[in-house]
């Protein structure tokens, strides 16, 4: 995925719910984030199967998030390996903690 706001839908894709607190501050920026979004989608006649809502905006968030977090550590492990990752990946930050 690329970029904050999205050309197409992940459509298909098994969600799991999660709840999260945030400031008042930032889930009003959500909010307005959601509206922009419906803005832009309007404007450029994209029909989306549902508009964009505080959650739908938080799900996108997060996602480009993740993307960014892959990116810099080259990928995300599979189940079978992230063990092993983790355990690599943070001895290797201790050690540079150290110097």
């Amino acid at each position: 995925m690329s970029g904050y706001y999205p050309d197409d839908e992940c459509a298909g894709v098994e969600l799991k719910a999660a709840t999260i607190r945030v400031p008042k501050s930032l889930y009003q920026d959500i909010e307005f984030v959601a509206e922009l979004w419906n803005a832009f989608d309007e404007a450029r006649g994209i029909k989306r199967p549902s508009r964009w809502k505080p959650s739908s905006v938080m799900e996108r968030l997060l996602m480009v998030g993740r993307d960014g977090v892959s990116e810099q550590i080259g990928g995300i492990p599979t189940d079978s390996d992230r063990a092993d990752f983790i355990k690599s990946t943070a001895a290797k930050v201790a050690g540079k903690s150290k110097k």
